[in-house]
């Protein structure tokens, strides 16, 4: 009989201990959501206008390159498209699709530029684990989770918890709300304005030979989705300040697959135009607002000629 009551008595401690974990879970989830959705500024903001607000004619996606490098301005001004750079820094071709998958279930953009880099088809680790900042939107956007669940086998488990989608955005939910106003973007695009001083990249592309097949459906399927909305897909490499060995094997990928599919794709990785114009670049992989102005004239210069009748 005792034995009896100190097993009930252990019940219940368990169970008002689990209670308590759920709530306090439940709480701080519910309190990190709404600091998440209040964010006036950065990348988070940016990324919640894109998925759920976001309704331009013309769509720009891709890592940091897209976000410093493509002025929606110049697009605006040359094509007479609303646009607006859904750009982020860091991320990948995973990142890319969830943005135009939740765009898409709202409306249809007419033009989408995607913006490629070399080893976008590497594998690497990382570019799962950064989907994280994807996750705040797995429960209320269904038409992701297909790629979001790719993050790893554990997904749909670890979300059951409402502060896991943000756990890893602390301190970018604190920056965004807090501190992020002196960052200034102007439709997603952030211009650089320091111009490069180190000399050219030293890059041997034989060492990012390994592609990741997952990575290459992901971006069959964005381009599939493309043709199948009738959106104009263009896809862009914008150039590198580098002196290389041997040819990237994502670039070259990338290329091979938008002509499969006949899709435009203006490879600027190594043009003279650019590569020979230090003053261009605020690093090896980033043009400064000069460069970046005179290339966004540039692509849409490209793409009123793709667009033209006679083409």
């Amino acid at each position: 009989m005792q034995n009896k009551t100190k097993f009930k008595s252990y019940l219940l401690k368990v169970t008002a201990f689990l209670i308590t974990i759920i709530a306090v879970d439940l709480l701080m989830g519910t309190l990190l959501k709404r600091l998440y959705y209040s964010q006036k500024y950065g990348d988070d903001y940016n990324t919640v206008f894109a998925i759920e607000k976001a309704t331009p004619q013309m769509l720009i996606l891709g890592s940091s390159r897209a976000v410093n490098i493509f002025d929606p301005c110049v697009f605006k001004d040359e094509l007479n498209t609303k646009t607006f750079n859904a750009g982020r820094a860091g991320q990948s071709i995973f990142y890319h699709y969830a943005i135009l998958k939740a765009a898409m279930k709202r409306y249809t953009p007419e033009i989408v530029v995607l913006s490629v880099d070399r080893k976008d088809f590497s594998v690497d680790k990382t570019d799962y684990d950064k989907m994280s900042e994807l996750l705040p939107f797995y429960q209320t956007h269904p038409e992701i989770r297909q790629i979001l669940n790719l993050k790893s086998p554990f997904e749909k488990l670890k979300l059951l918890s409402s502060i896991y989608p943000y756990n890893s955005l602390l301190f970018p939910i604190i920056r965004g709300y807090l501190f992020d106003k002196s960052k200034a973007n102007y439709n997603g695009y952030k211009p650089l304005g320091k111009t490069i001083a180190s000399p050219f990249l030293q890059i041997n592309y034989d060492l990012y030979a390994t592609l990741d097949p997952v990575k290459i459906n992901i971006y069959k399927a964005l381009i599939a989705d493309c043709k199948k909305a009738g959106i104009k897909l263009f896809i862009v490499c914008p150039p590198y300040m580098v002196q290389s060995t041997g040819e990237d094997k994502s670039i070259v990928s990338a290329k091979n697959i938008a002509a499969e599919y006949n899709v435009p794709f203006f490879d600027n990785s190594k043009s003279a135009d650019y590569t020979t114009r230090k003053e261009y670049f605020a690093d090896f992989r980033h043009l400064n607002e000069s460069g970046a102005f005179i290339f966004s004239r540039d692509i849409a210069y490209k793409i009123k000629q793709q667009l033209s009748p006679d083409n």
